[in-house]
């Protein structure tokens, strides 16, 4: 039961953080129904907050990585180095996100990043709008994808929740390489 809560740590049930309600739920399995977000639902489903649809699984970081690793072409021309801290908005989305490079160079167009969360740092470099091209991680809860398969997804660091879709195109064991980011999401079939 205790994978299963959604890991928002929204404080709504009146505990800090999932894991502290998954430890009382051990002893008193009632108190998982003080999860909003586990009311009405089928217990082990991975659900969007934002659009309440299911998705086929989360996407964490590799380990010792802050966030999945997400590349992205900038559509600005501000010069960038391994190390900055960028502030962007995605295509698509209505959130500015903050993060941290760990790869640019010369030759690349396109940028890898790590999210560092809504810092609000005013000496991040504002690189506009970027075009996600692909995220890698690990596969944290559900099952991993085989590739050339449509997916749902929802990136551990997403702010809002939001099932994505995309193509894997690559797994082993459970890190898996995404292509083709999508926010928006079409009914199953």
């Amino acid at each position: 039961m205790g994978n299963k809560l959604p890991g928002y740590n929204c404080k709504q049930c009146g505990y800090d953080t999932c894991e502290e309600l998954r430890a009382v739920a051990l002893f008193y399995p009632e108190k998982i129904s003080s999860c909003p977000f586990m009311k009405d639902k089928e217990i082990g489903k991975i659900l969007g907050v934002i659009d309440n649809l299911d998705a086929d699984f989360t996407l964490g970081p590799i380990n010792g990585e802050s966030s999945c690793r997400e590349f992205v072409l900038p559509l600005s021309r501000v010069p960038i180095q391994q190390g900055d801290i960028v502030k962007y908005r995605p295509l698509g989305c209505p959130v500015t996100h903050f993060a941290k490079v760990f790869q640019a160079n010369d030759k690349d167009l396109f940028i890898g990043i790590h999210l560092v969360g809504p810092l609000g740092n005013h000496d991040a470099k504002d690189i506009g709008i970027c075009m996600v091209l692909y995220f890698e991680g690990l596969v944290t809860e559900g099952q991993v994808p085989d590739p050339c398969k449509t997916v749902r997804f929802i990136p551990k660091h997403c702010m809002m929740k939001k099932v994505h879709t995309a193509v894997c195109t690559h797994s082993e064991g459970k890190m898996v390489r995404l292509e083709g980011i999508d926010l928006k999401v079409w009914g199953r079939a």
